[in-house]
């Protein structure tokens, strides 16, 4: 995509800096995205709030919405993760929240899934917040020891043996975030 990103002016073509925007939205590089949408003239809001989601940063909100009914189940899932719908309360919306995840690639379940099980267990939704948890697994990017932390985090039965286990070499080997394995590990104690 990168040749033709701009024409013989040395201007950008707008429709090919929203494929690579895209293209990067797929693989879950929200910062690059963003960049290559900040160089096109008109705003897209929803690949904007898109690339804000994943960079993490929350600069470019989903905007409220009022009649879910005729989003996609990806873009409820987006929605609600972005905070511009309300949590779920119906089977439906749960199952809509769980078949928008299961549609995401690969990066993008990595990515947004742990939190998800997180939201849904805290709203009471267990069995959905498991359904996600054992489905991030196939996609087989995330550590066993973010695995073992979701699972404490959201009421699985986990034997304690094997989750001290992995948070011990969690707390050996990944210096990214210790004080969150540190507490799980204590919580076993």
């Amino acid at each position: 995509l990168r040749p033709v990103l701009f024409d013989d002016r040395d201007q950008v073509v707008e429709a090919s800096a929203v494929r690579l925007a895209q293209h990067y939205l797929s693989h879950g590089f929200g910062a690059e995205a963003q960049f290559w949408l900040s160089r096109i003239a008109v705003p897209l809001d929803d690949l904007e709030a898109l690339a804000g989601l994943i960079a993490g940063d929350g600069s470019t909100p989903y905007h409220d919405v009022m009649d879910t009914t005729a989003c996609s189940d990806e873009e409820f899932l987006l929605r609600f993760l972005g905070g511009a719908v309300a949590p779920p309360g119906t089977p439906d919306e749960i199952n809509r929240l769980q078949r928008g995840f299961a549609s995401l690639p690969a990066a993008l379940q990595d990515l947004f899934g742990p939190d998800l099980a997180r939201r849904l267990a805290s709203h009471g939704h267990l069995a959905a917040a498991r359904n996600i948890r054992d489905a991030l697994p196939r996609a087989g990017r995330l550590a066993r020891a973010t695995l073992v932390a979701l699972d404490l985090e959201i009421g699985v039965d986990i034997d304690a043996e094997q989750a001290r286990q992995t948070l011990d070499m969690a707390l050996r080997d990944d210096g990214a975030s210790p004080a969150p394995a540190m507490a799980q590990a204590l919580a076993l104690d």
